[in-house]
Order: C-alpha cells, then structure tokens, then sequence
C-alpha cells in the first residue's frame, strides 16, 4: 500500500503549495483531488506529465516552484 489514511491537522493559517503531476500513476486522481479540497487555500501546481517524481523529471522547476514558495513568490499555473 502507497497511502495510508491519517488525520489532518489545521493548519489553515500556514501556507501550503501542492506540486502534483496530472499523470502520477502512483497517487490516484481523487486522492489528489481530496487533498485540494482538504487545503482550499493552497496553492497548487500540476505538471502535466512528470510522474511520480516531477522533483527529479523536472528538477528545476521543481526547485523554483519551492524557492518561489518559500520567498513568498506564488505560482499557480502549469508548465
């Protein structure tokens, strides 16, 4: 088993960035899905075809995406 349930904390006052891949064959589309709608005030970026490792398929954006989040510089669009 990839996933196992577990309790979410609130956090609602913390920024959350979701990086996710539109073809990751390893984390379902409604558990990504679950995931949104449990953080509504995310931001979010999906990579169109990075797999389940867009940190190493694509890696530089990968990192600008955490850079930018972590300098308070959001990005909520796809490659």
């Amino acid at each position: 088993m990839v996933m196992e349930p577990f309790a979410l904390a609130s956090i609602s006052s913390i920024p959350v960035l979701i990086i996710e891949s539109a073809n990751d064959p390893l984390i379902d589309k409604n558990v990504r899905e679950q995931l949104k709608a449990a953080f509504p005030n995310a931001s979010v970026f999906t990579f169109p075809a990075a797999g389940h490792f867009p940190y190493l398929n694509e890696a530089k954006k990968y990192n600008e995406l955490l850079r930018d989040f972590f300098l308070g510089k959001e990005e909520q669009s796809n490659i």
